[in-house]
């Protein structure tokens, strides 16, 4: 057997180079052959004769250059001992082998792909995708990803999701599609999400999406949520419309028990449990199909009395999202200054179906409740996620921590002017 050898066009070229086969064989025979891929010198081991980056695809993405390295070598080397029973082997016969070895060298078409691993998420046949909202997300990041791929010409699957990708991608996502921080944040969170499925399933063994710099940093976006008073205040007024009480009411049970739109809205008899202790809510909530059991407020008590038929149906989060604005608006709810962005923004304008949700955490955490008794009721996995729930603005923790240490505060200030009278008697 000869020698089979990789080595670079231009190894010393500040572009990419073309890889070449060598093989010398027999004394007098050599086969140079390139296959149309290149590299950077930088990243090709000259003593291993491979590339550095095992990652490192084809530029069709189709396959690891290494492992078509690899294949090429395997093939030639295969071809040269049959072809040599029959006398000495060509250079043009055994290139032949070659160019066939890399036509015949696509994948199949049944094999996986990262799209048919998103498919099939969106399908629920794998995954724990629970809730519509999920699904719908799913078929956005599989949208913009191959949007991606014919707009950039970059080829998307298992393997060419690097670094390099993620780079590309969010800029593509930022500059092309114009989406803002936190969304192009949840899209590369979606390519995590598909590409973790996919190691699950055992279709690739890519781990670069885990890299700590494969990550978008978002903004935190301000908003608002009702102080006890002011839910209690919208609680109270006469609507003159039959919507406004209704959406009203439905948002207090929000405020009340925590709980999103897909839940609150679809509260049915049977999630209405009797104890000795009073009335309870239970139910398993649509988007994580959490089981939860929450303590029915006076307020959302009687609410419920007002129905004895069920609660209204509400139509879509638009509808009552634009209801429930109004309704903040007639019982004015219209506080300016509310967020720092825009402080010329009324409260009424700021409030929405997730306003419930928030109001609940936040007024129970200010009262002193558990963390984990709060968590218990919102459903919340982790603190870091609940805790962006909690709307304490700069004002109010100023306000709060000034209390909490005013015992403190007065002692060393009752010290100072102890102090100060020392001084002026001396």
């Amino acid at each position: 057997m000869g020698d089979i050898n990789f080595y670079l066009k231009e190894p010393k070229s500040t572009k990419k180079s073309l890889i070449v086969l060598q093989f010398k064989y027999m004394g007098r025979g050599r086969l140079v052959h390139s296959f149309g891929e290149s590299i950077e010198p930088s990243n090709w081991n000259f003593e291993k004769q491979r590339v550095k980056k095992t990652n490192q695809t084809t530029k069709d993405g189709q396959y690891k250059l290494n492992e078509l390295l690899d294949h090429l070598a395997a093939v030639l080397e295969a071809a040269y001992n049959a072809e040599k029973i029959k006398g000495f082997p060509s250079e043009q016969v055994l290139k032949k082998y070659l160019i066939n070895a890399r036509a015949t060298k696509e994948k199949d078409p049944s094999a996986p792909t990262l799209y048919s691993v998103i498919e099939r998420l969106i399908s629920r046949d794998i995954g724990n995708a629970i809730s519509d909202r999920t699904i719908s997300n799913y078929k956005g990041g599989l949208k913009h990803l191959k949007k991606f791929e014919d707009e950039c010409n970059y080829k998307v699957d298992f393997e060419t999701i690097t670094l390099d990708f993620h780079y590309k991608y969010t800029n593509f996502l930022e500059k092309k599609i114009g989406l803002i921080p936190n969304t192009i944040r949840k899209e590369v969170k979606l390519v995590k999400l598909f590409m973790g499925e996919a190691v699950d399933l055992g279709f690739t063994k890519n781990f670069e999406f885990k890299n700590k710099k494969f990550t978008f940093k978002g903004e935190d976006r301000e908003s608002v949520y009702l102080t006890d008073m002011e839910i209690m205040r919208l609680y109270k007024h006469n609507f003159k419309t039959q919507r406004h009480q209704e959406v009203r009411d439905l948002f207090i049970i929000a405020c009340c028990s925590g709980l999103r739109f897909s839940d609150f809205s679809n509260i049915e008899d049977y999630n209405i449990i009797k104890s000795s202790d009073g009335r309870m809510i239970q139910l398993r909530t649509k988007k994580t199909k959490d089981k939860l059991i929450i303590p029915c407020h006076p307020m959302t008590v009687e609410i419920l009395e007002r129905y004895p038929k069920g609660l209204p149906i509400q139509r879509t989060v638009q509808d009552f999202n634009k209801a429930i604005k109004e309704a903040c608006k007639i019982c004015g709810l219209d506080q300016k200054g509310r967020i720092v962005d825009n402080p010329e923004k009324e409260l009424c304008e700021l409030v929405s179906t997730h306003t419930g949700r928030r109001s609940f955490a936040t007024n129970n955490y200010k009262r002193g409740i558990s963390i984990v008794l709060i968590m218990k009721m919102t459903g919340h996995k982790s603190e870091k996620s609940f805790f962006g729930y909690i709307k304490i603005n700069k004002e109010e923790a100023a306000v709060q921590f000034r209390e909490e240490n005013k015992v403190n505060w007065d002692e060393i200030s009752k010290e100072i002017n102890a102090e100060k009278l020392e001084l002026e008697a001396d």
